[in-house]
């Protein structure tokens, strides 16, 4: 659960002004929630290819405009983690 917590605020911190965290579909967290995990505690599993399997899990579990979401975010967290 502490995990989920420090996930949970990655991505509010990286939602649109006016979008909250409970809005979002489950399912979607649920996707965001495992590409997170695996870019920021799996060092066995590059970033990009985290990011790839979480959009093609969108694809299949969510919808178009889900998939574009979940790689804008993980996209954004994984260019700062290549600045830091």
């Amino acid at each position: 659960m502490i995990k989920n917590a420090v996930l949970d605020e990655k991505i509010e911190q990286h939602l649109r002004k006016g979008w909250r965290f409970e809005r979002l579909a489950k399912i979607d967290v649920i996707i965001l929630r495992i590409g997170l995990y695996e870019m920021l505690y799996v060092e066995d599993v590059p970033n990009k290819v985290a990011l790839n399997e979480s959009v093609e899990l969108a694809k299949t579990f969510s919808d178009e405009q889900s998939r574009k979401f979940i790689n804008g975010i993980l996209s954004t967290v994984n260019t700062e983690m290549e600045a830091s």
